[in-house]
Parts: structure tokens; C-alpha cells; sequence
């Protein structure tokens, strides 16, 4: 979605992004928020930083202050150069921050990557754990859930915590727990855990020569020693051991 109010700029901006998204519209921040509360399926917003009637910061702070939408992905377009506004903006985090006059090119593969993120989670992972009806399954979750969800597949490397995803949310962390326990089957941290070890797999798979102690890293893990212990509980082998048995080619 874009959010601006400059019909040439909103005119060009469709025009970039058209080609390969389902773009909506809107002028002013009350019409793009009217459109992202109703419609459902929206995965970023290219929001401009003066609006006629609020200004992008105010409708990036509600945006992140509804749980329902706010996983949504925000990049900001602004003509001004004050430092400021971008701070302030990292602060409720925000996923790009472009200058007027902006790369076409380089903006459209930043909202193509940011787009391609949310409409492909790891569907592996997700079948290993629901099994075949796991998009159905998917599909009736809360949104509460679904962003949750969200935001472990982009925080899994740094702080993912249920206490982190509760405050994102802005919920309590102890309803987040049940809630989560009640739909997905799972509780949070032990789905947090099992997310990060089946990413373990497939680059211990994927990237033979790697050190175990930089994808323990990578996936969330501090402790390789606590990495390994977690491995080779859920899988029966050591790191090391998995990644033989998986690139062994008889």
C-alpha cells in the first residue's frame, strides 16, 4: 500500500510497483488506515512523512500499537533532511527510510524484498509441524497469532523473546502464552526453539564448511554449548554428526 498525498509521486510509485504487486491507495493517513483496518491481506506500507492530517510517525505509532496490524512492514518516504525524523522513526521500527528524490530501483527491491518476506513463510517448517493441513490451519488463526508468527520469522537472530513479541504486540506476555499454547499447540518459547533449530538444519546442510558456533549465533543461540544440547535432543544427533549424515553421498 501507499500512503501520500502528492498525486504525481502516488501516480509513479504505483506505476513502479504495479508490475509485480496489488497496489492500493490512499491521499491522507484517515484514508490509508480506514483501508489497512478493513482490508486483511496487507503486508507493507509505503508511507509518506507529511500528511495533510497526521504526519507518518503518528500513523506509524498506530500502526504498531494495534496488535491486529502491527507486523505490517513500513517504509518511509520524506523530503526532509532532519536527522530526527529518521531516529525517531528507527525507534518504532521501521523497515527502510527514503530521501526525496529517492532510486526507483533501489526502493522497489527493498518493497519487493519486504513483500516476498511476508507472502513466503518457511512452509517447511510449518507442514513438520501441522502436517499436511497446515495452510488451512494457518488461515483460522487469531491475528494476534499470525503476527506473533510474523515477528519470530524476522527477529529470530536477535532478541525473541515472549516478553519482546508481547511488548511489539502490546499485550500481556502471559495472555500472549495462552493464547499462542491454545492455537498453535505449541507453547511460544518452545516453538521459538524448535523455529530456530530446524533453521539450524538447513544451514548446517546448506553451508558445509560453516563453524556450528556461527549458526548457533546466527539462529538465536548465544551458548553453543546450549545449541548443541537443544540440537541433539530434538534431532538424535550432535551438529556435527547431522550435518555428516546429511551430506554423506554413498
Amino acid at each position: 500500500m501507499v500512503i501520500d498525498d502528492n498525486q504525481i509521486i502516488l501516480t509513479y510509485l504505483t506505476m513502479l510497483l504495479d508490475e509485480n504487486l496489488n497496489i492500493l491507495t490512499a491521499s491522507t493517513a484517515k484514508e490509508g488506515l480506514d483501508i489497512i483496518n478493513t482490508k486483511h491481506n496487507i503486508s507493507c506500507v509505503l508511507l509518506d512523512l507529511i500528511l495533510p492530517d497526521l504526519n507518518g510517525l503518528e500513523v506509524l505509532r498506530i500502526l504498531r500499537s494495534n496488535a491486529k496490524i502491527s507486523h505490517i512492514h513500513v517504509v518511509m518516504i520524506s523530503g526532509s533532511s532532519n536527522n530526527e525524523w529518521m531516529l525517531r522513526s528507527a525507534k518504532l521500527n521501521i523497515q527502510g527510510y527514503f530521501m526525496k528524490p529517492f532510486d526507483g530501483a533501489v526502493l522497489s527491491k527493498r518493497i519487493m524484498d519486504l513483500c516476498s518476506a511476508v507472502k513466503k513463510p518457511d512452509l517447511q517448517f510449518l507442514k513438520e509441524l501441522w502436517g499436511d493441513g497446515f495452510e488451512q490451519r494457518m488461515g483460522s488463526f487469531d491475528p494476534i497469532i499470525k503476527a506473533s508468527i510474523a515477528f519470530i520469522d524476522n527477529n529470530f537472530h536477535t532478541r525473541c523473546r515472549r516478553d519482546d513479541i508481547a511488548n511489539h504486540l502490546n499485550i500481556s506476555s502471559s495472555h500472549l502464552s495462552r493464547q499462542f499454547k491454545k492455537e498453535v499447540g505449541l507453547g511460544l518459547n518452545a516453538y521459538i526453539i524448535r523455529y530456530r533449530l530446524h533453521l539450524s538444519c538447513a544451514l548446517l546442510t546448506s553451508q558445509p564448511t560453516e563453524k556450528v558456533k556461527n549458526i548457533a549465533q546466527f539462529t538465536g543461540f548465544s551458548d553453543v554449548d546450549y545449541f548443541c544440547k537443544l540440537f541433539k535432543k530434538q534431532t538424535g544427533y550432535t551438529p556435527k554428526h547431522y550435518r555428516l549424515m546429511s551430506n554423506h553421498v554413498d
